[in-house]
């Protein structure tokens, strides 16, 4: 993944990352990001590009404190664990980093590894029961 996600995007993507940024920021409720992107973000059934989320990633990390560095294998193994539960869902990811930001808190830990990431989906209800 590049340095700067957003630096390699053409304008349309740019201007949703930049919605996107609010949200995470805590900005905007997601309702006010849809209004403005003219859209429910609850019938957008289209994964993730991977632009965006590469730049959703590297901002989730940056809130936790934490530095992405795809050179890294450790982060590259926890960011391909990530894509794979989540699919690129949105709200998938946001749900699966309150699960992380939760279990490094608990267990004293200061980095996302693919344990992490597999302990904070088994969090998670996903699909139908």
């Amino acid at each position: 993944m590049p340095k700067d996600p957003a630096s390699q995007m053409d304008s349309g993507v740019a201007k949703k990352v930049a919605l996107l940024r609010r949200y995470l920021d805590g900005e905007a409720s997601l309702g006010q990001v849809a209004a403005q992107a003219n859209t429910s973000l609850r019938t957008v059934k289209r994964p993730l590009t991977p632009q965006e989320l590469a730049f959703v990633l590297t901002h989730r990390w940056r809130q936790l404190g934490l530095t992405l560095d795809q050179a890294d294998f450790t982060d590259a193994q926890a960011v391909a664990s990530i894509v794979r539960i989540t699919g690129g869902n949105f709200r998938l990811v946001h749900r699966l980093f309150a699960q992380i930001e939760r279990v490094l808190k608990i267990n004293g830990l200061h980095a996302i590894t693919e344990e992490v990431v597999e302990t904070a989906r088994s969090a998670l209800v996903i699909g139908a029961i």
